[in-house]
């Protein structure tokens, strides 16, 4: 299903694999396609925010686009974080997508935040003030319901 939506995948035990990656991307921009990534290259419980690897922002980079960082929480129906939606660790796909849909009142709240030129900036720089952004919004709880859900 994801596959068929355009994504691409990183395999993560391969360092090359960012290199080729960003070279689809770079030319995905450069077409005006819109594009997503998790710089955080892998998933959690979603209780902390994980490092940003520079390296899958490097299509930012060479195109000097423009970033439109955005924070996502999945909360219950109180709005405390919903663990429901973790996808991490020993959890399949099918275990996951069961959880979710059997959860009463649970959602997706998203901050769209301050957009960041990447003229200019290097990849390790374009990866900490995203992510500080990211990080200030949850941490101040910014997030709304998202209408898409």
């Amino acid at each position: 299903l994801v596959a068929k939506s355009g994504a691409l995948f990183l395999d993560r035990g391969n360092r090359g694999a960012a290199v080729s990656i960003n070279r689809v991307l770079v030319e995905k921009i450069r077409q005006e396609e819109r594009i997503a990534v998790f710089p955080e290259g892998t998933t959690s419980d979603g209780r902390m925010l994980l490092p940003f690897y520079p390296a899958l922002l490097q299509s930012a980079i060479e195109t000097g686009c423009i970033v439109q960082p955005l924070a996502l929480r999945y909360v219950d129906a109180n709005g405390e974080h919903a663990a429901t939606f973790a996808y991490c660790g020993q959890t399949s796909f099918w275990q996951s997508l069961c959880a979710i849909a059997s959860t009463q009142g649970a959602g997706a709240r998203v901050a769209v935040l301050e957009r960041i030129s990447a003229a200019d900036l290097t990849r390790r720089e374009l990866a900490e003030r995203s992510r500080a952004a990211i990080f200030e919004a949850l941490r101040h709880n910014r997030t709304e319901p998202s209408p898409l859900l």
